[in-house]
Order: C-alpha cells, then sequence, then structure tokens
C-alpha cells in the first residue's frame, strides 16, 4: 500500500510541475497565482499546497525539472583516453561532452529561461530560486572536474594545474556563450564553433606531451 501510495504522490506533483511549465512559459510570474496553476493541473488549490509551499517553490522544482541533467545520459567514450600518443583525445572528449549537455539545455524553451534571468535579477527575496538552480551549477561543474581528473590520470592532461578550476573556467565559458544564444547574439551553429575554440584554447596549453 506504502508503495502505491508514494506513487500516486509522485504523479500529482509530476502533474502540477508539467501544469506550471505551461503556465510559466505563457504568462508574466508576478501575475501567476497558485489558483492558475491549479487550475491547469485539475485539481485543488488545497492539494497543491500539499507539495509546495509557494509559487516560488513550485518554480523551483519546474526549473530543477528542466534544467536537471541526468549526466548518466550523456555517452562519451572514455576507452578513447587509453590510447598511446593521442593526448588530443582528453580534449576531444570534454568538447563532446560540453556540447551534449548543451544541446541538453538549449531545447528549454528562451522564453522560460528569459523569465528566470529576469526572477533573479529582480531576486526580491527569492533566494531560494536562486540557491536551488546554483545547486545544478555545481553538479554540472563537479561531472566536468571528474572528466579532467580522469584524462590527468591517464596522463593525457598535465597534473600541474587545479582540475576544479579549470572547471569553473569551462563552465563560465559555457555559461557566457549560453546566454549569447539565448539572446540571439549567435545562433546555435555559431555558438558551438565558439564554445569549441574557447575550451580547446584554455585546455591546449595543458596537455600532456
Amino acid at each position: 500500500m506504502t508503495g502505491r501510495r508514494e506513487k500516486k504522490k509522485r504523479e500529482i506533483k509530476d502533474k502540477i510541475i508539467k501544469a506550471a511549465e505551461v503556465v510559466f512559459f505563457e504568462d508574466d510570474y508576478e501575475k501567476i497565482t497558485v489558483s492558475e496553476i491549479a487550475n491547469r493541473a485539475d485539481i485543488g488549490v488545497g492539494t497543491i499546497y500539499n507539495y509546495f509551499k509557494s509559487k516560488d517553490d513550485i518554480f523551483v522544482s519546474t526549473m530543477k525539472t528542466m534544467f536537471d541533467i541526468d549526466y548518466s545520459d550523456i555517452n562519451i567514450n572514455k576507452e578513447l583516453l587509453n590510447k598511446p600518443n593521442e593526448n588530443n583525445e582528453a580534449v576531444d572528449l570534454i568538447v563532446k561532452y560540453n556540447f551534449k549537455i548543451f544541446l541538453k539545455i538549449s531545447k528549454i524553451p528562451k522564453v522560460i529561461i528569459k523569465k528566470l534571468f529576469q526572477i533573479m535579477l529582480n531576486d526580491d527575496g527569492k533566494t531560494k530560486i536562486l540557491s536551488e538552480l546554483i545547486k545544478l551549477d555545481f553538479k554540472y561543474i563537479y561531472e566536468i572536474e571528474k572528466l579532467i581528473k580522469f584524462s590527468q590520470e591517464k596522463g593525457k592532461l598535465k597534473s600541474n594545474f587545479d582540475a576544479y578550476l579549470m572547471a569553473e573556467t569551462i563552465y563560465s565559458i559555457v555559461g557566457i556563450n549560453f546566454a549569447m544564444f539565448m539572446y540571439n547574439v549567435k545562433n546555435f551553429d555559431e555558438t558551438m564553433i565558439d564554445l569549441e575554440k574557447k575550451i580547446r584554447m584554455v585546455l591546449n596549453e595543458y596537455v600532456a606531451k
């Protein structure tokens, strides 16, 4: 019984989040009410408050669902790092890995992300939104750090630099390029070319000889 009850709870929560995605996509965030989300989900307002404390709480969960990448889904062939005399494979691997991550987040509707940026810039007490999304940023940095360390252990990248700081640098590169893509400064193909160029520029210096 407990398992069935938990499954039902997950289904209701997912239903609320899916309805919220549509509402956040269509309307101005400040004007949206919990009642509007409840109507879209076809459930009672009281039911929503069994799962979420506030509209901000719903927004955080919705954004986390959209941005929370399952990194185990991103397949890259680490066996390439076992090849002798192919040290550039490490840079290739990190570039491909970031391409796949960028491809996933680029599928999120631009209007949603622009609203997110606007909310974060006009924080007005919405620190939970920012702090929860920062956790996802750190998750990304950690995954890149692991890949860099793995490349160092395989002798493909030099060991005389801090893997975490390099991961933060790559994160900054991806973030800037993502912002330019979101605001149509560059199209997708131009963004990918620029992203690869910058990642290679910072990593090539550390390829083991």
